[in-house]
């Protein structure tokens, strides 16, 4: 936890309150109080002193304001009889939030390191984390983020809140806003930009606001209006919490982040639906289909958004085209046809723009001096774009209807319908098909390159020992390398924990145009593997090709389960299981200023 700063409304951990506070020197078990860091609703952060390890932590400690208060002795006591039960109720929540915490272990979720009850209460110790919260940047840099800078956003939020939702039962964050995603790092040092690269951590669940606003029907007073979707309102039954309330609650960030402001509130939408859609509000500064990604979570129906968090992170990968498809068949459902059509259709033709382009990349071997390119030639006009889309549904998921039942459906992404090839897909089922026990983390130097001026470097780190590879798609979806090993550089193993730098002394890529966003995937598998059989071009160019024809050829005939691309892992012994991990990673190159050009 970090301190709050001065002037912000909120600190670190829920709305100000008036809770009496442990004082100054106060001594929890080995843990000393040095002060606090945020006041909520439903409890206070300390900052404490570890007296046996001689550090400093973050100690929360349950205290709801409205229904317990504290006697002389710091003991905490509810305000009545009448409150015991909610508060009871409250503190289950709190310790159970604890529990499942500290059997976490990712870098976007709050590491608990212990948890106990005393004085009534209980208490959870926390790492004290630096940095400021998203809400903080964006209000005092005012800068609009770039597309890669918000699709690094995303991609650990996701993958923190769909372990949450994997959890035994499932376990729902029901409070992501932008003052509950604290940007790791030093203080602001530069108020004009954001962080170079953001390291996002969730705060302040609400479960113990959840089962409290449930039992005491206070609970529309405490959601964060734009945020909260309309089940979380509590009033029509039949609209059950699951993954994709978490997903109404991510896409409303992004929208935040490209508006400035926070979508309109779920519950006014239900009588009038006036919320200006992504697709219309960040037309020409954001590609199409992140645009509509994000429509996609604002579902207002629970049904209609993507059920998971890995459906809906699919969405971002899969690219306009298919963007526009899923907008059209939800307008149809919802009966809002003509203005959802509009936007869609909108948006085939600014996504057939962009397959007019296809980004150039040039391979420089440094030693020998020479340059080839590793992507083709720049699609023509006349392309018509690949259809990206599935058969049926929203990408990444079948057509669900809203569930009825009191138990939530299966938390885990919901088998896609077949895709027609395009790199994009390929590229999506790669990272789809990866084991969530190898864990692989990615990040650019630069999310946005300047032409014929930047050349690309990003950095690799993997839980366990393995050989890297690295898939290559150009700004049309038409063109396919792997990247890496290549043959400048071969040596692709590495190291648990261990940070590769890539490219490697010996070779350069460098960013030559024209305008749009790459997207990679980085595989790390635990054997080495033969692509011999992947479509890969038989030439002598540094950087090989996938053969488009054949790569559609290998995906038709693909057996259940697979992917060609990946090829087959190599071992002494036949057999070895074929396991993965893998993600994707995006960067965009942009024209040079034309001060610069000149």
């Amino acid at each position: 936890m970090s301190a709050p700063e001065s002037g912000d409304e909120r600190t670190l951990m829920g709305s100000a309150s008036g809770g009496a506070r442990l004082p100054l020197g106060y001594k929890l078990q080995e843990f000393v109080n040095e002060g606090v860091l945020g006041e909520g609703g439903f409890g206070i952060v300390y900052r404490f002193h570890d007296t046996v390890l001689q550090r400093p932590v973050a100690i929360k400690e349950y205290m709801p304001a409205t229904l317990a208060t504290r006697d002389g002795g710091f003991h905490v006591w509810p305000r009545s009889e009448g409150q015991r039960e909610p508060f009871e109720v409250g503190l289950r929540s709190f310790v159970n939030e604890a529990r499942l915490l500290a059997s976490f272990d990712h870098p976007s979720l709050v590491k608990v390191h212990r948890f106990w009850e005393e004085n009534g209460t209980a208490y959870m110790v926390m790492p004290l984390y630096n940095g400021a919260t998203l809400k903080q940047w964006l209000r005092d840099t005012r800068v609009q983020p770039g597309e890669g800078w918000l699709l690094e956003l995303l991609r650990p939020l996701s993958a923190a809140l769909e372990q949450l939702h994997r959890a035994e039962p499932c376990c729902l964050h029901r409070d992501v806003a932008p003052d509950n995603v604290l940007l790791l790092g030093p203080s602001r040092t530069d108020p004009a930009r954001l962080p170079d690269h953001p390291q996002p951590l969730l705060l302040d669940f609400g479960a113990a606001r959840q089962v409290i606003g449930d039992m005491t029907r206070t609970l529309t007073v405490m959601l964060k209006p734009g945020y909260a979707p309309i089940e979380q309102y509590g009033e029509v039954q039949s609209l059950k919490q699951g993954p994709w309330t978490d997903v109404y609650a991510l896409a409303a960030v992004l929208y935040a982040c490209i508006t400035g402001k926070a979508p309109m509130a779920s519950v006014d939408r239900v009588l009038a639906d006036d919320l200006v859609p992504a697709a219309q509000a960040g037309a020409g500064r954001y590609s199409p289909g992140f645009l509509l990604a994000i429509d996609a979570g604002l579902r207002l129906r629970p049904e209609e958004r993507p059920q998971s968090m890995q459906a809906f992170r699919r969405l971002f990968t899969d690219g306009a085209a298919t963007g526009a498809a899923m907008t059209a068949s939800a307008a149809a459902a919802d009966g809002s046809s003509r203005r959802r059509t509009r936007i869609g259709a909108g948006a085939v033709a600014a996504s057939a723009l962009v397959a007019t382009a296809a980004a150039w990349w040039l391979l420089r071997p440094t030693d020998t001096g020479s340059v080839a390119k590793v992507e083709g030639a720049m699609a023509g006009a006349a392309s018509a774009p690949v259809a990206l889309g599935r058969t049926s549904g929203p990408v990444g998921s079948t057509p669900v209807q809203a569930p009825a039942a009191a138990t939530p459906p299966p938390t885990a992404g919901v088998a896609p319908a077949a895709a027609a090839f395009s790199v994009l897909a390929a590229l999506q089922d790669l990272v789809a098909h990866a084991d969530p026990a190898i864990q692989v983390s990615s990040r650019v130097d630069q999310p946005s390159l300047v032409i014929d001026q930047d050349a690309l470097r990003f950095r690799v780190r993997a839980s366990e020992a393995g050989h890297v590879y690295v898939f290559f798609a150009g700004t049309d979806k038409r063109h396919f390398h792997l990247l890496f090993p290549n043959r400048l550089d071969r040596a692709n193993r590495i190291e648990p924990g261990a940070e590769l730098r890539l490219p490697r002394k010996g070779w350069e890529i460098t960013a030559a145009g024209p305008p749009g966003t790459n997207h990679l995937v980085v595989l790390v598998s635990r054997h080495e593997r033969d692509l011999s059989r992947a479509g890969l071009r038989a030439t002598d160019e540094p950087i090989r090709a996938f053969d488009l024809a054949e790569a559609e050829r290998l995906w038709r005939q693909r057996a259940p389960g697979t992917n060609p691309f990946a090829g087959v892992p190599v071992c002494v012994t036949p057999g070895c299981p074929d396991a993965y991990g893998a993600t994707l990673l995006t960067v965009d190159e942009v024209a040079a200023p034309a001060k610069a050009r000149n």
